[in-house]
């Protein structure tokens, strides 16, 4: 009977010194992925895909950064095409339809930057509540929430708010 040979192990060990190239190796036809890290606040995984091979285009709630280690590769976001080479990275904004073709064979490392959704950090700030937030609500010390978003933005509470700004000020406000 053989003795059984290590499995590798699914991500890195703290404080440990890894070859990233070595982490995964290409296969002929196929995209190959191993999870570096995985943390609620997000995770790291890097990428070797093969000549052709990608990724169809798809939405994430989060952002998510590519950096590419070895190849080049095709990266559309929102409908724009992105040529990166090695070296190389791009932000691909949550909500945002993306999707990667290899042009060569490529590795990438991807890192999902999580947070809590803004829909339960607007539900926990408009209640009257702090529960299951981690810092008091501004509602929750005494302050109506426009008042406080704005307050939180540096600006002037006015009346000609868009969806753009509102949504850009909830955003900065929601980071408390």
């Amino acid at each position: 009977m053989q003795p059984e040979s290590p499995s590798k192990p699914k991500g890195l060990s703290g404080a440990e010194v890894a070859k990233v190239s070595e982490l995964v190796n290409y296969q002929d036809g196929s995209v190959v992925s191993r999870e570096i890290i995985k943390k609620p606040t997000g995770n790291a995984t890097i990428f070797a895909f093969d000549e052709g091979q990608g990724l169809s285009e798809h939405t994430v709630p989060f952002d998510a950064l590519v950096h590419v280690l070895e190849g080049e590769v095709e990266i559309s976001i929102a409908g724009k095409p992105h040529h990166l080479h090695c070296g190389e990275m791009i932000l691909m904004p949550a909500q945002q339809p993306h999707a990667l073709r290899a042009l060569k064979r490529f590795k990438m490392i991807l890192t999902m930057l999580r947070s809590r959704t803004w829909t339960s950090k607007v539900r926990c700030w408009l209640s009257q509540t702090s529960v299951g937030c981690r810092t008091p609500s501004p509602c929750s010390r005494g302050v109506p929430p426009l008042v406080a978003m704005e307050q939180t933005a540096n600006t002037r509470p006015r009346d000609d708010l868009n969806e753009d700004h509102l949504r850009r000020l909830l955003r900065e406000f929601l980071d408390y």
